[in-house]
């Protein structure tokens, strides 16, 4: 680790040499996807890089360290991987098609020309005609 700190980048080739196999075990068993293990992996190694500093010699041996490092990203991953899924899940239900949504006046709208005004305008008298028309009728 002395090396890591001192950015010597063939202690880091060699930390993954060693590492790599052990740690892609342990974060594929937890996200049970290849592709996205090999990418924590390369996540967990240049988070080593650039926290070394982190590191505590005092507190234990790099592998335990290493090993909880990737543990951690690896369900970070199944985390974020689950809000993701709610999210879509979440926004289907909210989702529907336009036919499906009711209108507060659904007759209204049907009736509607694309001009706005009702095609049966000319047949019933507006709102504006009906004090003409109530006169006539009493």
């Amino acid at each position: 680790m002395e090396r890591i700190l001192q950015r010597d980048a063939t202690a880091l080739e060699t930390l993954y040499d060693r590492y790599a196999r052990p740690v892609y075990s342990l974060v594929l068993r937890i996200s049970q996807q290849p592709a996205s293990a090999e990418e924590i992996v390369q996540d967990v190694f240049m988070q080593l890089w650039r926290n070394a500093k982190h590191y505590q010699a005092t507190r234990g041996p790099l592998e335990p360290w290493l090993f909880t490092v990737a543990r951690n990203r690896a369900l970070d991953f199944l985390r974020l991987k689950r809000e993701k899924q709610r999210r879509r899940e979440d926004s289907a239900d909210f989702d529907l098609r336009p036919s499906a949504v009711v209108q507060p006046d659904p007759e209204g709208a049907m009736d509607q020309s694309p001009s706005g005004k009702s095609p049966h305008a000319d047949e019933f008298p507006s709102r504006a005609a009906a004090p003409r028309h109530r006169a006539g009728i009493f």
